[in-house]
């Protein structure tokens, strides 16, 4: 009976906190993003890219982290709810995510998100090369429970076992409760220098992709900090210095990622928006 009423309240009180914690204008509203696991490595890229935004559209924006870490699915309720515990998320865009929460609809990372190479047990470092991919489909895949790649892979067919806890899943790959564990290119060196300790290594034959995105998003009534980071953003990518941005702090993963040398396993992705920029190709990585 309470969430009603709670909504309702919290509805009310929106327009003093969407404009920002100060009231006076032309003061900084401060943005609070969600923090995720300790050591998250896409954080400072996409602070980068904030900063870039706000940079170039001119906003009033002091960004600092939330006060709790919270995995994509508490931060996805709280931005819902409009609790004012977190402003911005940056995560994997679906149809079911762009239901609940306003995206900004320009993929931060260019598609590398949709390029995942497995990390698995250093015995089986070459796992995939053998094997055909409805052979892989077999092999379990570590996945956290709100993921939208969980839900990719299992449409595809492949066998998926999930988790709650990020570092649980390294744990699950180290004893053999998971056969691999697929992460983007922009992740997977930081993730391997973190946990070598525990006989993990990178598979050396192949490379799964699906296309995806990977956006900032808000609250469903914050336009208008959506609209400026949007602006800010698309004169970046008119001027060059989004792209310049992205090879900072990308092109040294991409290029040991040596995708030239991998098989390509190729996925659907039925979560896709329809409004997705796919004709936009200056948003989007390929591999030369």
């Amino acid at each position: 009976m309470l969430r009603p009423l709670y909504r309702l309240f919290a509805l009310l009180l929106l327009p003093a906190w969407l404009t920002g914690v100060h009231a006076e204008p032309g003061t900084e509203r401060v943005v609070l993003y969600a923090r995720h696991q300790a050591n998250d490595p896409n954080t400072p890229y996409m602070l980068a890219l904030l900063a870039l935004a706000k940079s170039k559209a001119g906003l009033k924006l002091n960004i600092q982290p939330s006060k709790s870490s919270m995995n994509q699915g508490r931060a996805t309720l709280e931005l819902r709810e409009h609790t004012g515990q977190v402003h911005l998320l940056w995560a994997m865009t679906s149809q079911q995510r762009e239901k609940e929460l306003l995206p900004v609809r320009i993929p931060l990372d260019k598609g590398l998100m949709g390029w995942r190479i497995p990390l698995v047990r250093k015995s089986q470092a070459a796992l995939f090369e053998a094997r055909e991919k409805a052979d892989i489909a077999k092999l379990s895949a570590g996945q956290m429970a709100d993921w939208p790649d969980t839900e990719i892979l299992r449409a595809n067919h492949f066998a998926v076992s999930v988790t709650a806890q990020y570092e649980n899943l390294f744990a699950m790959l180290s004893h053999g409760r998971i056969d691999y564990f697929p992460r983007s290119i922009s992740e997977v060196w930081q993730e391997l220098a973190d946990h070598s300790a525990m006989g993990i290594v990178i598979e050396t034959s192949s490379v799964i992709h699906y296309p995806t995105a990977f956006y900032f998003f808000v609250g469903p009534l914050d336009t208008e900090l959506a609209a400026g980071i949007e602006r800010g953003l698309e004169i970046a990518i008119r001027d060059g210095s989004f792209e310049q941005t992205f090879l900072a702090f990308n092109r040294e993963a991409i290029e040991r990622a040596g995708l030239a040398q991998r098989r390509v396993i190729r996925l659907d992705n039925p979560l896709l928006p329809k409004e997705t920029p796919i004709r936009r190709s200056e948003l989007w990585f390929r591999p030369q």
